[in-house]
C-alpha cells in the first residue's frame, strides 16, 4: 500500500489525470447523481491535448451517465423532477461525446466513445434525437473499420427508435457497400466492405429483407470469382462466407432458393486445405444455412462426396473451433440412411465423367470469319494509301457530305480491326469526337471497346510503355464533353481503370499518369455523382503516401475542384480526418491546401461542419497559420449564420470554370480542315411577308 501511495504521488500532469479519470469510472456510483459534476469537471478533458486522457475522459463521462440510468426515488413527483432536470444535462454531455466521437483525430478516442455506446441501451432514447443521428450516419464512413461496424451496430439498433430517419440513410449506405464490393478495384476494400455488410445485416433485418436478391447475386460473384490455390483471396472470400451466413439467418426460407447456386461454392471452400480460416468460416456458413433453410438431408444425397468430406474434417489435425463447427453441422443436417450412404459411395467409385469431354476436347473450329486470325486476312488495311484516300474523302471532297456519316462508321470498324496499329491516328479520332460531337453516341460501343483495347498500356512498365496514354485520355475528355450528362451510364466502364491506375502508381511509386487522370476526372465533373465513393479511397490514399509534394497538392486541388460538384456529405468524415493529418503533417508545403480543401468542405456542409471547427482551429494554432477565410466561416458557424463566399479562392472552388482537357498532341501538324468553314458567315433567309405579319398590332389590344 506504501509504495501504490508513493507511486502515485510521483506521478503529475496528464498520467495523473488519467489516473483520476480511470478511477472515477470504475468507482461503483450506481444510484448517485454525477451529471452536473461530469458536465463541469469531466468534459472539460475531451479537449485535452494528449490523447490517452479524452479517451479516458470520454469512458469517465459514459460511465457517468449510465449510473444516472440507474436512479430511482420513492415520490414520483420527485421523480418526474429530478427527470426533467437530469435530461438536459444527459443530451448536453451526449452531444459533446458524438462531436469527439466524430471529429477527434485519435482512432482510439473515437473507437472508445461508440465502444460505450453500443454497449449500453440507455443511450438510444437521446441518440435518436436527429442531431445525434447526423453525427452517427458522418461515422459510417469512418477511416477505422471497428468505428464504422461499431456506427452501423448504433445506426439499426436506433431504426427501431427512429425508422423514417434511419431507414434512407442506411439504405443508401447498402447500396454503397454493395457497389464497393463489386466495383472496387482495391481489395482490402471489398474484404472491408463485406464485413460491414454483415454488420449491416445483423443490426438491421427489416431493412435487409426487401433486399435478400440482389445481396445474394452480390455475394454469389465474390465467391464465384474466388478459387482455391494461390490466386485465391482468402480473406475476401472468410468475409463474403460469414456475411452469407447472416444473410441465410435474416432470410430464412426465403434462402431456399439460391442453394442449387450457392452450395458448390460452400463445398468449393471446404476442400481447400491450404486456408484453415477459410475452411472453418465455411463450416459455420454452412451451419447457418442448413438451420435457417431447413436444407437437411438433401445434401448427402445432391452431393455425394459430402459426408465423407465432413467426416475428414473431424478426423483431420484442424483446430477445435473448427471440429466443433463440424460436429454442429452434422447435427444440424439429421442422419443419413446407411443403405442410402452406400448407395452414394459407390456412385463415387464409378468412372468420373466418361465421354463427358468430347466437346471440350474437340479442336478449335472457326464459326465465323471474326476468328479468323488478322495475317489471314486481306491485305487492303495496310496499304499506306488507303488511309490517305480516305482522309481526302472525307476532309476534302465535300461534294459527297452525304456519305460523312458512313465513313465514319467505316472508320470505326476500320480502327476495331486494326487493334494497336490504330494508334498513330488515335488523337485524329478525339478531334473528331469534339466536332460531331453528341452525335457520336451510335459508335459508343465500338470506341469504348478500343479504348478498353489500348488501356492496358497504363500498367506496362516505364521501359515497354507506348507513348499514346495522354491520346486515350484526351479522347475519353472529348467524349465526356460531348456528351454530357449522357456519359454518366459509361462511367462503370471508364471510372474503375482510372482507379486502377492511381492504385498502381501508388504501389509502384510510379507517378507518371497521375497528372493526366487527375486532369480527366476534373474534366469528368459532376458526372462523377453516383460514383464518387468509389473515387474517394483512391484519391486520399495519394496524398496520404509518400508521393512528392506536387502529386499530393495536384490530388488536393482535383479534390477541391470536385467538392462543390458532387455530394459529398456521407463521406465528410473520412475527408476531414485525412485532410487534418496533412495539416499536423511534416510538410509546410502542403498546409495551406488542406486548409483551403476544408473550406471548400465547409461550404459544402454548412452548419453540418460545425462539429469540425474546434479541432481544426486547435491545429492552426499548433502550426502557427492564419487562414482569413476558415476565420470568417468559424465566426459565421459559431454565430449560426449561412456561410458566404468571402475569398477569391472560395469563389474558384465553388464557380469552378470548365477544366481545360489535354490537348491534342498532333494539332500543330496540320490545320483544321474545317476551320474555313466555321470562319465563313452564316446567310439566314427571311420571310418579309411573315416578319411584316408578326410585327403588325393594329388589331390587337393591350
Amino acid at each position: 500500500m506504501a509504495n501504490n501511495m508513493q507511486q502515485m504521488s510521483e506521478l503529475t500532469g496528464s498520467a495523473l489525470e488519467q489516473l483520476a479519470l480511470q478511477t472515477l469510472a470504475r468507482f461503483n456510483f450506481k444510484g448517485h447523481d454525477l451529471l452536473e459534476f461530469a458536465r463541469e469537471s469531466v468534459v472539460v478533458y475531451l479537449e485535452d491535448d494528449d490523447g490517452a486522457t479524452r479517451k479516458d475522459a470520454t469512458f469517465c463521462c459514459c460511465k457517468l451517465v449510465v449510473n444516472s440510468f440507474s436512479i430511482t426515488t420513492f415520490s414520483p413527483s420527485r421523480s418526474s423532477q429530478a427527470g426533467g432536470k437530469r435530461r438536459p444535462l444527459i443530451e448536453e454531455i451526449v452531444e459533446k461525446l458524438l462531436i469527439a466521437a466524430v471529429a477527434d483525430a485519435d482512432v482510439t478516442v473515437r473507437n472508445s466513445i461508440f465502444s460505450s455506446l453500443h454497449g449500453n441501451g440507455g443511450f438510444e432514447d437521446f441518440l435518436a434525437q436527429a442531431d445525434s443521428l447526423t453525427a452517427i450516419f458522418a461515422a459510417l464512413n469512418d477511416e477505422d473499420l471497428q468505428v464504422r461496424k461499431y456506427a452501423i451496430s448504433v445506426a439499426g439498433r436506433l431504426s427501431e427508435k427512429n425508422p423514417a430517419y434511419v431507414f434512407p440513410t442506411l439504405r443508401r449506405h447498402l447500396i454503397k457497400l454493395l457497389t464497393y464490393l463489386a466495383q472496387s478495384a482495391d481489395s482490402k476494400c471489398r474484404e472491408e466492405s463485406a464485413k460491414l455488410l454483415g454488420c449491416l445485416i445483423r443490426s438491421c433485418e427489416r431493412l435487409i429483407l426487401p433486399y435478400i436478391t440482389p445481396i445474394h447475386k452480390a455475394l454469389l460473384a465474390k465467391l464465384c470469382e474466388g478459387t482455391a490455390g494461390v490466386n485465391a483471396n482468402n480473406d475476401i472470400i472468410s468475409g463474403v462466407l460469414v456475411t452469407v451466413g447472416d444473410l441465410a439467418r435474416v432470410g430464412g426460407f426465403a434462402m431456399r432458393e439460391y442453394i442449387p447456386e450457392l452450395m458448390p461454392r460452400v463445398v468449393e471452400a471446404l476442400l481447400d486445405g491450404a486456408a484453415a480460416t477459410k475452411r472453418e468460416v465455411a463450416v459455420a456458413t454452412l451451419g447457418q444455412v442448413v438451420q435457417s433453410t431447413g436444407y437437411v438431408i438433401a445434401p448427402y444425397n445432391e452431393y455425394p462426396q459430402f459426408l465423407g468430406l465432413l467426416l475428414k474434417l473431424l478426423n483431420g489435425e484442424l483446430a477445435w473451433s473448427t471440429r466443433h463447427e463440424v460436429l454442429k453441422v452434422l447435427g444440424i443436417m439429421g442422419v443419413l440412411d446407411p443403405h442410402v450412404h452406400k448407395r452414394n459411395q459407390q456412385s463415387l467409385q464409378g468412372p468420373l465423367g466418361d465421354g463427358t469431354r468430347t466437346t471440350n476436347d474437340a479442336g478449335p473450329h472457326i464459326q465465323s470469319s471474326d476468328e479468323l486470325p488478322m495475317d489471314l486476312w486481306p491485305s487492303f488495311a495496310t496499304s499506306e494509301d488507303y488511309f490517305s484516300t480516305i482522309k481526302f474523302f472525307t476532309k476534302k471532297d465535300r461534294s459527297l457530305s452525304s456519305y460523312h456519316q458512313k465513313v465514319v462508321g467505316s472508320l470505326m470498324f476500320i480502327f476495331k480491326s486494326m487493334g494497336l496499329g490504330c494508334v498513330p491516328y488515335l488523337p485524329k479520332l478525339g478531334t473528331l469526337v469534339s466536332i460531331v460531337r453528341q452525335h457520336i453516341r451510335k459508335y459508343l460501343p465500338k470506341l469504348l471497346s478500343l479504348i478498353s483495347e489500348l488501356w492496358s498500356s497504363f500498367s506496362l512498365p516505364v521501359a515497354n510503355r507506348p507513348v499514346h496514354g495522354p491520346h486515350i485520355l484526351h479522347l475519353v475528355e472529348q467524349l465526356c464533353l460531348a456528351l454530357n450528362d449522357e456519359f454518366r451510364r459509361y462511367l462503370p466502364i471508364i471510372l474503375p481503370c482510372c482507379i486502377q491506375v492511381l492504385s498502381d502508381a501508388e504501389r509502384c511509386n510510379d507517378y507518371t499518369y497521375v497528372r493526366d487522370i487527375l486532369r480527366t476526372l476534373e474534366v469528368f465533373g459532376g458526372t462523377l455523382d453516383e460514383h464518387i465513393h468509389l473515387l474517394l479511397p483512391a484519391l486520399i490514399r495519394l496524398f496520404k503516401v509518400d508521393a512528392s509534394v506536387d502529386i499530393s497538392r495536384a490530388a488536393i486541388k482535383t479534390l477541391i475542384r470536385l467538392i462543390p460538384r458532387v455530394q459529398v456529405t456521407e463521406h465528410i468524415s473520412t475527408l476531414v480526418h485525412h485532410l487534418k493529418l496533412v495539416l499536423d503533417g511534416k510538410n509546410d508545403e502542403l498546409r495551406k491546401d488542406a486548409v483551403d480543401a476544408l473550406c471548400c468542405l465547409a461550404h459544402a456542409l454548412g452548419e453540418d461542419f460545425t462539429i469540425f471547427i474546434p479541432s481544426i482551429h486547435k491545429l492552426l494554432i499548433k502550426h502557427r497559420l492564419r487562414h482569413k477565410e476558415f476565420d470568417e466561416i468559424e465566426g459565421r458557424l459559431q454565430r449560426r449564420r449561412p456561410l458566404i463566399v468571402v475569398s477569391l479562392a472560395a469563389q474558384k472552388s465553388i464557380r469552378q470554370p470548365p477544366v481545360e482537357v489535354i490537348s491534342d498532341p498532333l494539332s500543330d501538324m496540320e490545320n483544321d480542315p474545317y476551320e474555313d468553314v466555321r470562319k465563313q458567315p452564316k446567310v439566314y433567309q427571311v420571310n418579309d411577308a411573315r416578319l411584316r405579319a408578326a410585327g403588325e398590332a393594329s388589331q390587337h389590344n393591350t
